[in-house]
């Protein structure tokens, strides 16, 4: 078997990642066209020193994915330095919308760069695509600074924004009503951000101050306990079983309760049909990517088929990970392969029976996010300054050891939330697990001030 065409990088971690695209100079950037096939050794030789951007995050065993062709993403543009074109996002159908967006971007091009067009650009007018050019090449000028003040590398010369403002840059637009953030910092440094890339909508960034926690406030926990469960029920009665293994991951819809005073082709299809959305979703939400086979409930009508695949290819024209819907077999299923650019949250999570269903253990950090909202909760409702902690030994050792910076957490919690925890460890309890109990009176508060 031939080798893939690729070279080793230094980049001073402890799995080093593999250059897998061709390097500048093999590859046509004047086109759309694949590259010529030629082998970087052919160019690079032992101790070369390379510009290369990660592409893909290491999963497993296998190191990052890192490749020559750079480029900077802004809200609409995407900067391809060394380059010479200007592409348009395929999710842009109206061919009018595309020429003229392939005209203003031709106008804009500075010499030695290329430009891609990105969806949300739609309907901007010229302005806006300035503005967002002119931040994008005064990033790449900072870059080249840092170049020739780094020494050796591996060096990291550029990392890009922050998540939440990347959350920001990619999908924040007029149909937002308003972004709530809960924490000072992050809202002052998003609330910069916006100003800088869309100073229209900075009003529309606040900060949220009410007692309830966040997540509750809004019911996205309820979203996130879905994510961890493999049973999700649909209105109708219906329910998705979402299976992984080792190959793929699997999702079996089933009726449940559904259709009552219906045909059974009727109930399948409206079954299969809100199971379209809700996949679609969790897809989505769990970060599922490779290969996802689903086995939709059998349909005796072609045309009953067509309907369900049409309405699975929409929803997932919405998916901003790389998607392909293949045909549905004869027996129902529907292969469909999917983006997958960091580990998806089931590889870092366990799983746990539970009654009628499989339940995915979050991860520690998750617990302790529900240990201080219960925190929260409590010391608001109650004002009382002290209560015990049972955990399992496990998380009675994390817990002990966690620091932020020089401050232990426990001292966090004691200094900032006002309460004094007492840890005690309990083996009985699962690893993932606690319970909060009166100090005085031993009564299990858990469930009274539970963060869901």
């Amino acid at each position: 078997m031939p080798s893939v065409p690729g070279e080793s990088t230094d980049s001073g971690s402890d799995s080093n990642p593999i250059a897998l695209a061709a390097i500048a100079e093999s590859v046509p950037s004047q086109t759309l066209k694949p590259a010529i096939s030629v082998h970087p050794a052919k160019y690079l030789r032992e101790g070369h020193r390379i510009l290369v951007k990660i592409s893909k995050e290491p999963i497993s065993n296998k190191g990052s994915r890192v490749t020559t062709d750079v480029s900077l993403a802004g809200r609409f543009l995407v900067l391809v330095p060394m380059a010479n074109y200007v592409a348009v996002s395929k999710k842009i159908a109206s061919q009018k919308e595309r020429k003229r967006l392939r005209v203003l971007a031709s106008s804009l091009l500075p010499q030695g760069f290329g430009l891609i067009v990105r969806t949300v650009a739609q309907d901007r007018d010229a302005k806006s695509l300035y503005t967002d050019l002119k931040l994008l090449i005064d990033k790449w000028k900072r870059i080249e600074e840092n170049i020739q003040k780094k020494g050796n590398p591996p060096a990291v010369i550029y990392q890009d924004v922050s998540m939440a403002s990347s959350v920001i840059r990619d999908l924040f637009t007029e149909d937002f009503d308003r972004i709530l953030i809960d924490d000072a910092r992050a809202h002052k440094n998003i609330k910069s951000y916006v100003q800088a890339i869309a100073p229209q909508m900075t009003s529309a960034v606040q900060l949220y101050t009410d007692t309830p926690p966040i997540f509750k406030a809004t019911k996205i926990e309820k979203q996130i306990e879905e994510a961890y469960s493999s049973r999700v029920d649909m209105p109708s009665g219906g329910y998705l079983f979402i299976e992984h293994t080792e190959a793929m991951h699997v999702v079996d819809v089933n009726s449940g309760r559904a259709g009552h005073g219906l045909t059974q082709e009727e109930n399948s299809l409206n079954v299969n049909l809100e199971a379209v959305r809700y996949i679609a979703k969790h897809l989505r939400l769990r970060d599922l990517g490779g290969i996802i086979v689903i086995d939709f409930i059998d349909l005796r009508l072609d045309s009953h088929r067509r309907k369900v695949l049409q309405a699975l290819r929409r929803e997932f024209r919405k998916d901003r990970a790389v998607t392909k819907v293949l045909p549905m077999s004869d027996f129902g299923l529907v292969e469909i392969t999917r983006q997958r650019l960091r580990p998806s949250y089931t590889t870092s999570i366990a799983r746990q029976p539970a009654p009628n269903r499989v339940l995915i253990n979050p991860s520690v950090e998750t617990v302790l996010k529900r240990i201080e909202a219960w925190l929260e909760i409590y010391k608001a409702q109650t004002g009382k300054t002290s209560v015990t902690l049972q955990v399992h030994p496990f998380l009675m050792s994390y817990l002990k050891h966690l620091r932020d910076g020089l401050v232990p957490r426990t001292i966090r919690w004691r200094f900032g939330m006002k309460v004094r925890v007492h840890l005690v460890a309990d083996e009985v309890i699962d690893p993932v697990h606690f319970r909060f109990v009166d100090s005085d009176s031993g009564e299990d508060l858990t469930e009274k001030f539970r963060f869901l």
